[in-house]
């Protein structure tokens, strides 16, 4: 059936034709809900026409769907509107292969390129049980730059007539091989014989071992620039591949030795002794290229194993001698400052073998070659991305952004999603492991595993709700074992453990481990906070581990990276210190008078008069509460201090004011295990304990407490009535039922009629309005968007909006939309007051409004001194310094 242009497949038009042939017709078309253009492959009218074969083939896309691999075509969809049934296909512009080598042989350096590639995109389809069968030329693309394309995969299983398709994951590389009848019938393997391994030819079942095969063929292809394979017909090119030994002697002389030896173990005839996986491939190609050594003629090959036998005992011997005679070197301790645009970088990560490191700077990926002047820029990536990640050869980088697991060739080329990060979709540990596996916490959920090659996560250590919230760190060790930083409930702290089949707690309960890592052969480095702060290596043994034995690396080191050589790399933060100022709609900024305090998180409130801002200085144990007087003067209310690890944890301190500004009310504790206690706010005196809760805002007229409350990783908001200055009534929540929304922040509007509050729904926030006191209705006010905050008069709410500028660079916009409530609540549009530009201007963060709501609070950071800025200190042989 042939298509004209303009002729319209469910929602794709076809634009032009690309192809035609046994297997059916195959169009450019436009999709036209997504605007993009597509390869539309109609199937041929006999398998159209046959419902259970077209049930079968269904199945057998949604199965090859699961494909998802950057050296592999996609498959978008199957599409039965309207006309004959076909597949949705990336469309993939320039020459295939074959039509590349219509010019020549291709040079052994970019024969090795290809070929790798070629070999990822099986070793991922074999992982899946997928097994491709009809591999050639004709079905691999390659692009101007050199990324390769593997178009096809089971296509020829399931176009063929005599196929009995097994069902949605069953191992269908154990299903029947095309057989001769098929060759005759609609041209469906045509062309394609040259390629077929001996076992396919003869019409047996086959396995992976087929693809080696014809992985095989397609490099020497490359290589000579002709077929290995020729016949005048079918019957004469399939007696070639059943007869015919491969001729290696025929490769061009400058064909490196592990090339040579690669394609002997692939073109084994016998599939016993053919290369079992075809990522042993990939490693011999990723090898730097040997000489080509002279390949033993037949004749010769039963006495091979006597000279390689030889040559072994030789090297082993010369091994030998030169260890036992060559002295001991004692290798320098080395110190050196990494670039200030790597030093700036919050995300780093260093490559296992040492060489590399690769860090996020202005909204791209970088990677830099440690003995290179300038890095490599692997282009644009996500604002939110994060939790950079190697794999164990080096050859690969992963990160996470926007709810996924992404990995991408350290040399460049396309990013290539692994996975969606189930739950929260926030990574905060993850770990690639020598087995091919990632391995990664989830916030607030278990320790999840998938392979690198894509798939679906599957979770590799459930978290006991009951006393855990989420596994914070992963380390690997070896024989895929782990180490795990498991968060308690109780104290707020993590429990170090092994998991080695089953758990076993090798740190107990400690605060002051922020992060941990594995060096082989004996030792644990880890990163400490608070009165320990810095990097420690500590003796470790698979047993429990004594801190009190640690030995001090650096003071003061926060983040840190280790190579398998032994190369460390630390970073020393700066001093981060930040200005109060006025923003007014304008973008003017005013700044108020005061020393410069350390905020990290930018946590205010304005006082009910507008005189006065509550602020939270310092961080975890050394957080503390502080009012300062617009008009001059600070008045600090608790004198929290790190002293010791049992310190009390304020990480979330979320003051918010009584209506008579005479008192403040704030949550002491982490987010899991917070406390609502309320303190004078003129001087420091005793705190009194209201509730548990995360934030709590009290109501204008005084009566009653909106609380916050932290539930298994679910925010419930809950309203009690104040009784008192200590005393409040039974929770009752103001959202029920098993739609009751995750609530993350809270406003309630000056007449107590309206609540503004920022929910999670579907990985994002949202900000939405509802009646108050009871809800008996919900309007969103924006998708994406965080913190509402009331004006004075009740009239506007603003809110915080994540954009991205035209560089990629993530940006905060604060905004603001009128708001009526008679007869019925109504959100007019929205305009920008505030964009945040430039990134040392005002941070948005954190605001709060003025009485009259023409000016925003928010906190402006100070640049660092000279030579005070955040520091990336790169260090070799770190051992030397323990011995010192």
């Amino acid at each position: 059936m042939s298509l004209t242009v303009g002729t319209l497949v469910g929602s794709y038009e076809i634009v032009g034709v690309l192809g035609a042939g046994g297997m059916g017709e195959v169009y450019r078309a436009r999709d036209t809900k997504l605007n993009r253009d597509v390869a539309l492959k109609i199937l041929p009218s006999t398998l159209s026409a046959d419902p259970d074969r077209l049930a079968r083939f269904r199945r057998e896309a949604q199965l090859l769907a699961a494909l998802n691999h950057p050296n592999i075509g996609h498959i978008y969809g199957f599409e039965d509107a309207g006309v004959t049934p076909g597949l949705v296909l990336e469309l993939i512009d320039g020459p295939t292969l074959a039509e590349r080598l219509e010019k020549g042989p291709i040079p052994p350096a970019d024969v090795a390129s290809i070929a790798g590639q070629i070999a990822q995109a099986l070793e991922a389809a074999h992982e899946l049980g997928i097994v491709h069968r009809d591999l050639k030329p004709a079905n691999i693309k390659v692009s101007d730059d050199g990324v390769v394309k593997v178009l096809d995969f089971g296509l020829a299983k399931a176009l063929d007539p005599s196929s009995s398709l097994p069902p949605l994951g069953a191992d269908i590389s154990a299903s029947p091989t095309m057989t001769s009848p098929a060759m005759t019938q609609m041209g469906v393997i045509l062309g394609t014989a040259a390629y077929m391994s001996p076992e396919q030819a003869k019409g047996r079942p086959v396995d992976k071992r087929a693809d080696i095969w014809a992985f095989g063929v397609v490099v020497w292809e490359m290589l000579t620039g002709r077929r290995l394979f020729e016949g005048d017909s079918v019957s004469e090119t399939l007696a070639a591949v059943l007869k015919d030994h491969p001729q290696l002697d025929r490769l061009p002389a400058d064909t490196p030795g592990n090339v040579r030896r690669l394609l002997a173990r692939c073109l084994e005839r016998d599939p016993r002794l053919r290369l079992r996986d075809i990522g042993e491939a990939r490693i011999l190609l990723s090898q730097p290229a040997d000489p080509s050594p002279a390949l033993p003629r037949a004749s010769d090959r039963r006495s091979a194993p006597l000279w390689v036998a030889a040559a072994v005992v030789l090297s082993a011997a010369a091994a030998m001698a030169t260890w036992h005679f060559k002295p001991e070197a004692v290798a320098p301790l080395r110190r050196l400052d990494l670039p200030e645009a790597i030093a700036a970088s919050r995300e780093f990560a260093l490559s296992p073998d040492g060489t590399r490191i690769t860090y996020l700077s202005a909204g791209h990926l970088f990677v830099r070659a440690l003995d290179a002047l300038e890095p490599r820029d692997l282009g644009p990536v996500s604002p939110a991305s994060r939790r950079l990640f190697w794999s164990p050869d080096s050859r690969t980088i992963g990160f996470t952004a926007e709810s996924a697991i992404r990995t991408i060739p350290a040399e460049g080329g396309p990013q290539f999603v692994v996975c969606k990060i189930p739950a929260s979709g926030r990574v905060m540990g993850i770990e690639w492991l020598p087995s091919g596996h990632i391995v990664f916490s989830v916030w607030r959920d278990s320790l999840h595993t998938v392979p690198a090659t894509g798939g679906t996560p599957t979770v590799r250590l459930a978290v006991n709700r009951e006393t855990e919230v989420d596994f914070h760190q992963v380390a690997g060790l070896p024989g895929d074992r782990l180490l795990v930083g498991a968060h308690q409930r109780q104290g707020d702290s993590d429990a170090i453990e092994l998991i080695a089949g089953q758990r076993r707690v090798v740190i107990s309960a400690d605060k002051t481990v922020s992060a941990f890592e594995y060096v082989a052969p004996d030792t644990l480095l880890v990163a400490r906070r608070f009165m320990n702060a810095g990097l420690w290596a500590v003796p470790f043994a698979d047993g429990p581990i004594d801190l009190t034995r640690a030995t001090l690396v650096q003071s003061g080191a926060t983040g840190f990276a280790i190579a398998d050589d032994g190369t460390l790399v630390f970073s020393l933060p700066a001093r981060l210190t930040s200005s109060l100022v006025w923003v007014d709609r304008a973008g003017a900024v005013t700044p108020i008078d005061g020393a410069a305090l350390e905020m990290p998180r930018p946590d205010l409130a304005l006082s009910p008069d507008g005189r006065r801002v509550a602020l939270v200085v310092g961080e975890g144990p050394d957080a503390n509460l502080v009012v300062r007087d617009l008009a001059g003067g600070d008045t600090r209310l608790t004198f929290n201090k790190a002293t010791d690890t049992g310190a009390s944890w304020s990480e979330m301190m979320s003051p918010s004011w009584f209506p008579a500004g005479d008192r403040i009310v704030y949550a002491s504790g982490s987010v899991e295990a917070a406390t609502l206690v309320a303190l004078r706010a003129d001087v420091a005196g005793e705190a009194r304990t209201l509730t548990s809760g995360r934030r709590g805002v009290v109501s204008k007229d005084g009566r009653t407490l909106m609380v916050l409350v932290d539930d298994r990783g679910r925010g419930r908001l809950e309203r009690l009535d104040l009784i008192g200055e200590d005393k409040v009534g039974t929770p009752q929540a103001v959202f029920s039922g098993q739609d009751a929304p995750s609530v993350l922040d809270i406003s309630l509007s000056p007449d107590g009629r309206t609540l503004a509050y920022m929910a999670r729904q579907d990985d994002k926030t949202n900000v939405w309005l509802t009646t108050f006191p009871t809800s008996t209705g919900r309007w969103l006010v924006v998708e994406g968007g965080s913190r509402p905050r009331f004006s004075r008069d009740g009239r506007e709410l603003f809110y915080l909006k994540g954009v991205t500028d035209e560089r990629g660079q993530p940006r905060v916009q604060l905004m603001a939309a009128p708001v009526t409530v008679d007869p019925t609540v109504t959100v007019g549009p929205a305009v920008t007051v505030y964009d945040s530009r430039d990134a040392a201007g005002p941070r948005p963060e954190g605001y709060d409004v003025s009485m009259d709501g023409k000016r925003f609070l928010m906190s402006k950071p100070v640049p660092p001194a000279p030579g005070e800025g955040p520091r990336l200190v790169l260090v070799q042989n770190w051992r030397q310094a323990l011995k010192k």
